[in-house]
């Protein structure tokens, strides 16, 4: 995986755009679950196989938040622009969970 940070650019239909919701994320290559050991619930890892720039993974947190109980195949905007949710992934913890925000 590449950097990563935070966002409020996220939003989806039926969002309510007053409310701010902080997405963390990860710029990432081809094969991530596969490299990670994370488990896919729904949908596909990157490929190389794929044109995946427009593409996102999300998790069942953001699902939830969502209110999207099958979010792969969706379309969602980062920042304004649409991507598609290819993957849903299990909760995870990417860092050390002792480390200090």
């Amino acid at each position: 995986t590449g950097w990563g940070n935070n966002g409020y650019g996220v939003s989806w239909p039926g969002k309510n755009e007053k409310e701010k919701v902080l997405v963390s994320y990860r710029n990432t290559g081809y094969d991530l679950i596969k490299t990670t050991g994370m488990e896919l619930i729904a949908g596909r890892d990157f490929s190389e196989k794929f044109a995946d720039s427009a593409s996102v993974l999300i998790n069942e947190t953001l699902a939830k938040t969502m209110g999207n109980r099958q979010p792969v195949g969706s379309v969602i905007k980062w920042d304004g622009r649409p991507v598609t949710i290819i993957g849903l992934i299990k909760d995870y913890i990417f860092e050390s969970p002792y480390q200090k925000s």
